[in-house]
């Protein structure tokens, strides 16, 4: 992780319980459509975790927590959002290269925040894929600087179930294809007990504030948003 800044976990999530968490979004989102809208065959919507209890278990994953907590130590959780890419018919000459944040050099391996990708559909070569320009969160303190070797460019491919973490300051994208299959994904950050939170769109419900669970870390589900992002 500090050497390429991204690390994959393959079989991360029961293939039943995958089964169930798709279920569960096709009904939601009959439902009631998603509010995010960020292109062509884009839906995504990051406060659906207060409607869908079945969710909680991609927060607290125990397979993943002991890397939360060795990244992050005092760690909280921050943002949980649900997006879907569909089949599209063209893909656009430059994809979107960023950073989510600059490097924050007062925490350990310059985390400013961590950032959680699960599969929820198979991705294969022929996909919508993440990828990632390895080592470039050691390279670059702009936000903006998204330049970097395409020889480092690492498509991340695995079945449904597969997670990967990555470091907010690596350079990432969503690397679009023809002919791509629907690709499903979670997408979660996880911060600093004393810092504030990295979203101003999830909302943290009840039940899990009120957990008491010794796993967890001790401010896991102690973040707020400020009121005039709520509203």
């Amino acid at each position: 992780f500090d050497e390429r800044g991204y690390l994959i976990i393959p079989d991360a999530l029961p293939t039943e319980y995958v089964r169930e968490v798709n279920a569960a979004l096709d009904a939601d989102l009959r439902a009631a459509d998603w509010p995010l809208k960020r292109g062509e065959g884009q839906r995504q919507d990051a406060n659906i975790l207060p409607r869908l209890p079945i969710l909680d278990r991609l927060v607290e994953n125990p397979t993943l927590m002991p890397v939360v907590r060795r990244l992050l130590g005092d760690a909280t959780f921050d943002e949980f959002s649900i997006m879907f890419r569909d089949p599209i018919d063209s893909v656009p000459e430059q994809h979107g290269w960023h950073r989510d944040f600059p490097r924050a050099e007062e925490f350990a391996h310059g985390l400013h925040a961590l950032s959680l990708i699960y599969y929820l559909s198979d991705v294969t070569k022929s996909d919508h894929c993440f990828c990632v320009a390895a080592g470039t969160h050691n390279t670059g303190r702009s936000i903006e600087a998204h330049k970097h070797d395409p020889a480092d460019e690492v498509d991340v491919l695995g079945k449904a179930g597969t997670a990967v973490f990555f470091h907010t300051a690596l350079l990432h994208t969503a690397k679009l294809k023809r002919g791509s299959r629907q690709r499903r994904t979670v997408h979660i950050y996880y911060g600093h007990a004393d810092t504030p939170q990295v979203s101003a769109y999830s909302d943290i419900p009840d039940r899990l504030r009120a957990k008491r669970d010794p796993s967890l870390p001790a401010k896991f589900y102690s973040k707020r948003r400020e009121a005039s992002a709520a509203s």
